[in-house]
């Protein structure tokens, strides 16, 4: 992510198939009839990524504070390490499945809810 005040398609690529809120979309679109409108939860989808890469949109995802992860989800997520690493003998492929694993929850690894760029879902 850059440093800018909204995310880009693909800092929201991350969370391909979470939960976004619409918070402003193109005035062009305000005469078409089947668009989103403005605060309505969206899935976050290849329509979605590529109306964000447009403009035509700006959304904030829907994602979960670390400070929500539980102790069954980091047992879940030591497990998924422990397999990817000893799969391949590799540290960095046993980090890239605990990543994944993160993502697939809607945890906030990047400190954008902080940033207010994304919204607490246990709020």
């Amino acid at each position: 992510m850059k440093n800018e005040k909204k995310l880009t398609a693909q800092d929201l690529a991350l969370y391909y198939r979470g939960q976004a809120k619409l918070i402003s979309r193109a005035e062009k679109l305000e005469s078409f009839h089947g668009f989103a409108h403005v605060g309505q939860i969206v899935v976050i989808d290849i329509i979605l990524l590529a109306s964000v890469e447009q403009g035509l949109y700006e959304v904030k995802p829907i994602l979960r504070p670390l400070s929500s992860i539980t102790e069954a989800e980091m047992k879940d997520n030591h497990e998924a390490y422990k397999v990817a690493a000893s799969g391949l003998g590799k540290l960095a492929h046993g980090s890239a499945a605990s990543t994944r694993h993160w993502l697939s929850l809607h945890i906030d690894l990047f400190g954008w809810i902080e940033a207010g760029l994304a919204i607490d879902k246990t709020k």
